[in-house]
């Protein structure tokens, strides 16, 4: 295993020093003697490479396609932490590259391998015109759920079927900016806005770069710090908002216009 590692170290070094020049022409080198490393030098192996090479995670993992056994942690050492940005083919990455930008990691789950990101526009929209959300418990939506991608579309259906309009969950169902597909995106629940919440420093340095800033003061429209979220109240006209200055939660009327920031999933 010594012998292995010296030679790795070196060959490591080399790949550094002449870059994408010779990874090409080594890599079957490079794949014989990872094969037989434990996993966790493995992992260490193409971190220097991918880090040395300034390439991504898919670019080394594609290079070393044999490698099946290793794919898949390759792939949770490289990915997500929230404030990333994450682009319009999935790659995830902390650097700027020359490609559509989709929008900002914001919660990574326990594996790795899911997570949410925040999308880079937003709106001022009414909840619901509330005609139908408003009479009793058969007519609301009682859209509850913690997923928001569950929420939105028990939103459209219902609203659909009493000829009604739901602005904030219609326009992050149709959502097709930035390279995101119509469909994709939803209106987050509650919980799914606290999941991203404490990682908001970081989300929102990226989206400070990127010149899509979340609002995170009043406003003398007083619609400032405030969110939409997908979920409702026992009160049928109200749903769910978030203060992105305090991270609370409170309830609001439907109609009133509240900010609108959709996330999709990975």
């Amino acid at each position: 295993m010594t012998v292995f590692i010296v030679k790795l170290d070196f060959f490591v070094y080399f790949l550094l020093t002449k870059r994408m020049l010779c990874f090409k022409v080594f890599s079957k080198y490079l794949l014989l003697n990872v094969i037989i490393m434990e996993k966790n030098e493995k992992l260490k192996l193409l971190e220097a490479v991918a880090k040395g090479l300034d390439l991504t995670a898919e670019e080394v993992i594609r290079y070393l396609g044999g490698v099946s056994a290793m794919t898949e942690k390759a792939k949770l050492t490289f990915i997500a932490r929230p404030g990333m940005y994450y682009y319009s083919d999935g790659t995830v990455t902390d650097k700027l590259l020359n490609k559509q930008i989709s929008g900002v990691v914001g919660w990574v789950d326990e594996t790795g391998r899911h997570g949410l990101v925040v999308g880079l526009r937003e709106e001022a929209l009414a909840w619901s015109n509330q005609v139908s959300q408003c009479s009793d418990s058969d007519s609301a939506v009682l859209s509850w759920r913690e997923s928001g991608k569950g929420n939105t579309r028990l939103i459209l259906d219902k609203v659909r079927e009493n000829k009604d309009h739901a602005p904030a969950a219609e326009w992050c169902a149709m959502y097709d900016y930035d390279g995101v597909q119509s469909g994709d995106a939803f209106l987050p629940s509650q919980s799914e806005w606290l999941k991203v919440y404490p990682n908001l420093r970081a989300i929102q340095k990226t989206l400070k770069k990127l010149g899509k800033p979340l609002r995170l003061y009043m406003d003398y429209h007083y619609i400032g710090e405030f969110y939409w979220t997908s979920t409702e109240t026992k009160n049928y006209c109200e749903a769910v908002v978030v203060s992105l200055r305090s991270g609370s939660c409170s309830s609001e009327d439907k109609g009133y216009k509240r900010l609108v920031r959709c996330f999709f999933a990975f």
